[in-house]
């Protein structure tokens, strides 16, 4: 039998493919990163970021491991490890299932939390462990942070403060004390862009402030309400976060959404008028009532003003109007002036 078939008997009969092996670092030490499913946010607020710090502390405990350096941002987190055997499975299936059940029951949310797999990337020299560590402490500059001292949420003022859960001291005695490594993360090298998520677009508005106003605009506790609501609510909800400066990018992030349902997202009420100035066209009577209708139940079901709808006309219709403000209180006296 061959290997086609074998695999193909396995999809037939629910066995998962095997995944490639981990790579082994000669050093213990691992920078593992871990991201929400569709890149949605992880952290609602800081008491989410605390209970997975506490989760965090208490699976370090558990397999007797150091942390070098950790970065809890809004969508995913940056993690230094060193394990004395290979423990990174157990650790990390304990560690993501333990937050995944709070966060479910909490905020009420249902399915995968986490997306697919883990990346775990092997440190095998004190270069490369140093490259990593400062790139995790300025992760947050992108998001409006200039200096990794003003995000709170990193191991960086563990190092020029008091150590909590973070082993400050093999870090220290390479760069030489606290001094230098201030200097150390002043600086920074091309060798920054080969590291997991350094994502080079990002959102115009900060995610923490984003999720407080995406909340007031689309009027929910929780945006991943947006997903389940019905559709024509749900584009509504979408397009208004657009509209708001919101990139697709940032919504999928917060909503969970595809990006090809953002992108798409219309208000209602636009489609509506779009429809209408379409059956316009016609000039005739039937489409003209209904055409009225429609703007009557948009301006009424969205909380649109039915007043300045601008559109324009072939030059071949009657009464050869080339444009036209409509609105529900004129719709019959334009059909008298072009029939």
């Amino acid at each position: 039998m061959t290997s086609a078939r074998i695999e193909w008997l396995n999809l037939r009969r629910g066995h998962a493919l095997a995944t490639a092996p981990r790579s082994h670092s000669e050093s213990d030490i691992y920078h593992v990163t871990t991201r929400g499913v569709g890149k949605q946010i992880l952290f609602e607020d800081d008491r989410d970021r605390i209970k997975f710090g506490a989760f965090l502390r208490k699976c370090l405990e558990k397999y007797d491991s150091s942390l070098y350096a950790w970065c809890f941002m809004q969508n995913h987190v940056h993690l230094l490890p060193r394990f004395k055997s290979f423990d990174l499975p157990a650790f990390m299936r304990q560690l993501l299932s333990e937050y995944a059940h709070y966060y479910n029951k909490r905020h009420d949310h249902v399915g995968h939390v986490f997306q697919s797999r883990y990346g775990s990337v092997p440190i095998n020299d004190d270069d490369q462990l140093l490259t990593v560590v400062r790139y995790i402490h300025q992760n947050p500059k992108d998001m409006g942070f200039p200096r990794p001292g003003d995000y709170k949420w990193s191991s960086y003022r563990e190092y020029i403060g008091s150590p909590f859960i973070t082993d400050t001291s093999l870090i220290l005695d390479i760069l030489g004390g606290i001094e230098p490594f201030i200097e150390f993360h002043e600086t920074c090298d091309d060798s920054l862009s080969k590291v997991p998520f350094d994502n080079k677009r990002r959102p115009s508005i900060p995610d923490d402030k984003a999720v407080r106003l995406a909340k007031s605009l689309a009027g929910c506790k929780e945006l991943s309400e947006i997903a389940s609501c019905q559709k024509p609510e749900r584009d509504a909800r979408l397009a208004l976060l657009k509209d708001n400066g919101f990139t697709i990018a940032q919504i999928a992030r917060l909503t969970g959404i595809g990006r090809n349902i953002i992108q798409c997202a219309r208000q209602p009420w636009l489609c509506d008028w779009r429809y209408a100035f379409r059956m316009l066209g016609s000039a005739s009577q039937s489409s003209w009532k209904r055409a009225g209708s429609m703007v009557l139940r948009s301006s009424a079901t969205f909380g649109v003003k039915p007043m300045c709808a601008r559109m324009s006309f072939s030059r071949s219709m009657p009464g050869a109007i080339s444009t036209m403000v409509i609105s529900p209180s004129t719709i019959c006296r334009t059909q008298r002036s072009v029939t």
